[in-house]
């Protein structure tokens, strides 16, 4: 019995461990998406930059969504 508890007690901490490595990553692509909006919000105002800004804004508020979500559990 007591290896069986283990043996959870094993896998809860690598979901544990994955759940966190996902929220990490969102957090770190937040940060290089948010200084390649500012960057392109600093050049020309052109049709591909402003579709460009429309994607990451998407994104971000996707990504922000995921590390929320994570913060309430």
């Amino acid at each position: 019995m007591s290896f069986f508890l283990e043996g959870i007690g094993k896998v809860i901490s690598k979901i544990a461990d994955h759940i966190q490595g996902r929220v990490e990553r969102a957090k770190n692509k937040i940060a290089a998406l948010e200084r390649e909006r500012d960057e392109i919000l600093k050049g020309p105002a052109t049709v591909k930059n402003a579709l460009r800004a429309l994607a990451i804004n998407r994104e971000l508020e996707q990504l922000r969504t995921i590390v929320q979500n994570a913060a309430k559990e």
